[in-house]
């Protein structure tokens, strides 16, 4: 019977031994994150907003980190792609990505994805909301956005080419369709890049669109702008003249969707990990290097700590996006 309680305690004592070693080992691990390159998953093809935006954090990361930061390009699903390769990650702070929370919220509602919302926690702000334009051909028969609308609801049908659904150009084209009843036609394309070719092309007569991928067009003059979500003066590095009419000084009320990029990560990683990240993120978004360098692609460096994010405005945005892709009969 001793014998028995000897060999028992041993037992005990060796098994509190191991789960002691392997919590000291994990938190070591953790306070001296990171020993290793960190992947940064990229939801689109290369050349895209998501795309230049990721790298030019990775480039500043990589100075603060002391390691590389690895772009790898994961396209498909609208963005859901790159959000899943997260999502089943290992919890360890070398898997992460830029995305707008409608990346991530979009394909769960539409039930598209095995994924959850819970699945992912987001680090912080790296930039503002994207700047969005509705651009024409120089030729078109609209030479003011009040033109087309007026035109639009007279002539139902009228396509217009954006990037995929789960992007906030498509939403704020889907919204802004439905709010001003102008009865166009979406025709999606898989990237900025190919609407581009299709409004230079003339195969759809308009298009949403980021203001990376028109600067050029714009400013040789062959494109419009008829309309700007958001105000002009807030797009930094294209120049537009005249400046077209935004969101708010059309139709009076806020622009909808306009929630910027966050860096995400697996929910289950460690808060040692993440915090070793907010503190990094915090310093490069709040750096005017970093901020130079997302002007050139005419975006704004904005940062916000995810734990607010995800308790002030995640819950609102979950709601918004719901009522209003239910509106627009996407979803049930």
């Amino acid at each position: 019977m001793k014998e028995k309680m000897i060999k028992g305690l041993v037992f005990i004592n060796i098994f509190l031994t191991i789960i002691f070693l392997s919590f000291n080992q994990s938190w070591s691990a953790a306070g001296k994150y990171p020993q290793r390159n960190i992947e940064m998953i990229i939801s689109f093809p290369p050349g895209g907003p998501v795309d230049l935006m990721t790298r030019i954090l990775g480039k500043h990361m990589e100075k603060e980190l002391g390691v590389s930061i690895i772009p790898v390009n994961k396209p498909g699903g609208g963005g859901s792609l790159g959000a899943g390769i997260v999502a089943s990650s290992p919890p360890d702070g070398y898997s992460l990505s830029v995305m707008v929370p409608s990346s991530i919220i979009m394909p769960v509602l539409r039930k598209e994805v095995s994924f959850h919302t819970e699945d992912f926690k987001p680090i912080g702000q790296v930039a503002g909301p994207p700047p969005v334009f509705f651009i024409t051909n120089p030729d078109s028969p609209w030479k003011t956005f009040k033109e087309f609308v007026h035109y639009a609801k007279k002539n139902p049908g009228i396509k217009c080419g954006h990037p995929p659904i789960t992007t906030v150009n498509a939403l704020k084209f889907m919204f802004i369709n439905k709010y001003a009843d102008l009865k166009l036609v979406g025709v999606p394309f898989k990237t900025d890049p190919e609407v581009l070719v299709a409004i230079l092309g003339k195969h759809v007569p308009i298009a949403t669109i980021s203001a990376v991928a028109i600067k050029g067009p714009v400013e040789a003059g062959e494109l419009k702008v008829l309309f700007s979500f958001n105000p002009i003066s807030d797009v930094a590095n294209i120049k537009i003249d005249p400046p077209p009419p935004d969101f708010e000084g059309f139709f009076g009320k806020k622009p909808p969707f306009d929630f910027g990029f966050y860096l995400w990560c697996n929910s289950k990683t460690p808060n040692e990990i993440v915090e070793v990240l907010k503190k990094t993120l915090e310093k490069i978004v709040n750096s005017p290097e970093y901020n130079n360098d997302l002007k050139k692609i005419g975006y704004s460096a904005r940062y916000e700590d995810g734990d607010i994010f995800m308790k002030r405005e995640l819950p609102d945005i979950k709601n918004l996006l719901k009522e209003s892709l239910t509106e627009m009969g996407l979803i049930k």
